[in-house]
């Protein structure tokens, strides 16, 4: 059996790249030696990250719940991007779910970036968290700034 996509909500806007963002990749950073005072790492401004995550991830999570016809107290489990307990504890909160129902283990990890959502699923398939046929929403967002919900039925 295939597992059923009921749904995917996605979106960037750049207004607020500046954000998060590597300030000197691709075209705009030459080769830097290491240890270079140039800016080459991640900036992210984090009050403002996580305005926006607990804006926007609640409203997509609500809108392709609605598109895809379900009600969100029918979800089995909720695996969002690890970046921050804080952020996943707030999402809960706007949602109106029990904090029961959304996966974490950052506490093990960290944000581990653009992997966090599938290590998080994987971890909690292995540990009997998400069952065979669970309604399961998954929503992410990064850089960009980006982001994205979807909603899966697992026949695992």
């Amino acid at each position: 059996d295939q597992d059923d996509v009921l749904y995917i909500d996605m979106h960037s806007d750049g207004v607020k790249g500046e954000e998060l963002k590597i300030p000197l990749a691709g075209k705009n950073c030459p080769l830097v030696e290491p240890n270079s005072p140039k800016n080459q790492f991640v900036f992210m401004n984090g009050k403002e990250i996580y305005k926006f995550a607990i804006s926007v991830i609640p409203e997509s999570i609500k809108r392709a719940a609605d598109n895809a016809g379900i009600n969100l107290e029918d979800v089995d489990n909720f695996v969002l991007h690890q970046a921050n307990i804080r952020i996943i504890e707030s999402i809960a909160a706007k949602l109106g779910i029990s904090q029961d129902k959304f996966f974490a283990n950052l506490h093990k990890y960290g944000n581990t970036s653009s992997a966090s959502i599938a290590i998080a699923l994987s971890e909690a398939i292995a540990e009997g968290a998400v069952k065979k046929n669970a309604l399961v929403v998954m929503s992410g967002f990064g850089a960009g700034l980006t982001w994205a919900t979807a909603i899966v039925r697992l026949k695992i």
